[in-house]
């Protein structure tokens, strides 16, 4: 079975669900009203270093997801690229946020100071 290529997922204006899927071969597909939903939340602590650090992955399922910068330090995340010091979004030290309720993608996390640091990930995902 074919992999999809892209994933969108929504609301109606009824409140029903969707899934739509851009297959390989190109054809659209799309499931309707979809009546159950599973809602998942996880919550974990990613160390991050003075080099690129993976924080979130690919989540074609993903509704939001709220990235808290729990360290003495700035970290500068990055949607999809590598992380680099001094580029991106900066999160300043203790409490600073970055919350998206649209961005599916990868997110890399790095600071330019000595050791590491922490961050509290939330994820909330739909299947």
């Amino acid at each position: 079975m074919p992999q999809p290529k892209i994933e969108i997922a929504g609301v109606w204006e009824d409140g029903k669900t969707y899934k739509a899927r851009v297959r390989d071969n190109l054809r659209l597909q799309v499931e309707d009203h979809i009546s159950e939903v599973n809602a998942i939340a996880t919550t974990e602590s990613v160390t991050v270093g003075t080099s690129t650090t993976a924080v979130l992955g690919l989540n074609v399922d993903r509704r939001s997801s709220i990235i808290v910068n729990d360290s003495d330090t700035v970290i500068y995340l990055s949607l999809q690229n590598s992380a680099v010091a001094n580029k991106g979004i900066r999160l300043n030290p203790e409490g600073g946020t970055f919350t998206s309720n649209t961005w599916i993608g990868v997110v890399n996390a790095i600071h330019a100071g000595t050791g590491y640091k922490n961050l509290t990930v939330t994820e909330c995902s739909v299947n």
